[in-house]
């Protein structure tokens, strides 16, 4: 009910919107260009849905405004809400009482371009007319303005209460490592703000020698060093049973390196619906947002968690739970550094300074090096000149091999993946309306790219655009660079001190091509993330990495290992093995 809802919460959502997806490895000329676009965006799509959520419950703005701080119970967000609504509340009811479309309000609160005029629209996400069921809406502005309605706001970071917001999310977007991590050997025993929903969960976390994946003090006889449930002695042998069922079974721990598509990105969808928007949707928000609104814990590479909350639904498939039923002795060994944004260039700023691995005391690592777009995804209007070159490409892959080879463990294992061919996005949802635009059929995803490239904050001009010719140059582009890193791996394959490297084909690109096989290009759709229209969703998560694991059950069983023969016995004396949480 609109009754639960208040404006405040809808600013929320969009201000982690508009953190989340901003590069944190962008240069400040590059993130000052951005913001301004996510702060268009913000604004519009906020607009656009509190006029719906009016639409929906058939109540006016000001009723809205006057509920707004109800579910802040918290006497500090309470006092920011109230001022954020004093600041932005008068404006928006003057505005939205002439029926502006949002396009319109955001642009004469300062927040969007303006045309030469200074007062209309430069990019338009809605119609100017919107048809309602069976009603046709009326002109916009039906009744003349007595004055021009102009305000010359500030950033929205800036506004009275926002900013209490906005530095929070910074705090939590800017974070490679835990946040909560007592004696510094990179691992939490809190899940979110790159906790154990990134990293197996620390069981000593006052202890830098206790931690996922280390191999065990004292054969872990009296206490569990390595966290994986397993400790004691067994009665019968006299033998610990570390020795006895993990020592001879070749442990290993799972990583990857990568961008959102490895940290699995994921804004609900069903925040942009106003028919299904609910206090019961927004329950979860902290925990979405202090996990940079990605979903490690699901992702196809480190997923370990079955989640149904009314933003997601789902079970998690992903290599490290095929690697953990594989070998018991494995559990909680996984390791999420994706980073939203990432591009190849990054890896070397932040793995030098992360707890990676020990590669005196901890096992091997098998590694995934996955960076499937940002190469040559950006938001500049000249995009192909801001794509990484191969040359460029070569540099920053060898770059970050050399200094894997320096933090790794001996008997590691590093499986690189190719650039995705983004071209299937378009495919996919050119003919299919966006969440914010499905209650009045008003917006489909070629509007929406138009507007995010007009507004400044496409995250892939060269993919997510109706021009055919730039998405093709963008495909042979990515093929080029999938081609420097599949030499790169073939050239240098044994060429590491402590680990060998291998290359598959981008997994994303080969899943969506069988399922166009099976099921015709209507249904890419079923694949794609609704919100950003960009990344891979749950399913498509689930389907890579039943693909990978295949891959390399066939290709390279070296880099999985071998099946342990003690995982019934495992299971039968420690049960979940302490679980995640």
């Amino acid at each position: 009910m609109l009754s639960k809802l208040s404006f405040t919460n809808i600013l929320l959502i969009f201000v982690c919107l508009t953190s989340s997806i901003d590069e944190l490895t962008a240069s400040e000329a590059d993130i000052g260009g951005k913001k301004e676009g996510y702060e268009c965006l913000l604004c519009t799509f906020g607009v656009g849905l509190l006029e719906q959520l009016g639409q929906v419950h058939n109540e006016s703005i000001t009723v809205t405004l006057q509920r707004v701080c109800e579910l802040f119970g918290d006497v500090k967000y309470r006092s920011a809400c109230d001022m954020i609504v004093r600041f932005i509340g008068p404006k928006l009811v003057k505005l939205l009482y002439h029926r502006y479309t949002p396009d319109i309000v955001c642009a004469r609160l300062s927040l969007c371009p303006r045309l030469s005029d200074g007062h209309s629209p430069k990019c338009r996400l809605f119609p100017d007319y919107r048809a309602n069921g069976e009603r046709q809406a009326k002109p916009q502005a039906d009744e003349p303005e007595k004055e021009l309605l102009l305000f010359d706001l500030p950033s929205i970071c800036s506004w009275p209460g926002a900013q209490f917001f906005c530095e929070h999310l910074d705090r939590v977007h800017r974070l490679h490592s835990p946040l909560f991590d007592f004696d510094q050997d990179g691992f939490s025993t809190t899940e979110t703000l790159r906790g154990s929903a990134w990293r197996g969960r620390d069981c000593n976390d006052e202890n830098s020698s206790f931690h996922p994946g280390a191999r065990p003090l004292n054969q872990d006889i009296e206490s569990d060093s390595n966290c994986n449930g397993i400790l004691g002695v067994d009665l019968r042998t006299g033998q610990p049973y570390e020795k006895l069922f993990c020592e001879n079974s070749q442990p290993r721990g799972l990583m990857i390196i990568g961008d959102s598509a490895g940290a699995h990105f994921h804004f609900p969808e069903q925040w942009l619906d106003a028919r299904l928007l609910s206090r019961d949707l927004l329950t979860h928000l902290p925990y979405v947002v202090s996990n940079e609104f990605d979903w490690p814990m699901m992702s196809f590479t480190t997923g370990y968690k079955n989640i149904t909350w009314p933003v997601v639904d789902g079970y998690a498939v992903s290599v490290y739970s095929f690697l953990k039923h594989r070998n018991l002795c494995n559990h909680r060994d996984y390791h999420n550094l994706g980073i939203n944004g990432a591009k190849a260039r990054d890896p070397p700023t932040y793995i030098r300074n992360m707890s990676i691995r020990n590669n005196r005391t901890d096992y091997p690592l098998l590694l995934f090096y996955e960076f499937v777009g940002n190469d040559v995804c950006n938001w500049y209007n000249d995009t192909e000149a801001h794509m990484t070159t191969p040359k460029q490409m070569k540099k920053n892959v060898l770059e970050t091999l050399h200094i894997l080879d320096s933090l790794l463990p001996s008997g590691s294992h590093v499986l690189m993946t190719g650039l995705a061919n983004g071209s299937f996005l378009w495919e996919g949802l050119r003919s299919r309306h966006h969440p914010i635009g499905r209650l009045n059929r008003d917006v489909r995803y070629p509007e929406f790219y138009d507007f995010l490239t007009c507004i400044g904050a496409n995250p892939c001009n060269g993919w997510m655009t109706t021009n055919d010719t730039l998405r093709r140059i963008t495909t042979e582009r990515a093929e080029v660079l999938s081609e420097v890193i599949h030499n790169v791996a073939r050239a240098h394959r044994h060429h590491f001190k402590n680990f060998d490297l291998d290359y598959i084909s981008c997994p994303l690109t080969t899943i969506v091509e069988n399922w166009v096989k099976h099921h015709g290009k209507k249904d890419i759709w079923k694949l794609i993330e609704a919100t950003d229209g960009f990344h891979p969703n749950q399913l498509a998560g689930n389907l890579i990495a039943k693909h990978v694991w295949q891959h390399m059950k066939e290709n390279l069983p070296h880099f999985i290992g071998p099946e342990n023969p003690h995982n019934e016995r495992i299971a039968a004396i420690f049960g979940d093995q302490g679980g995640y949480n």
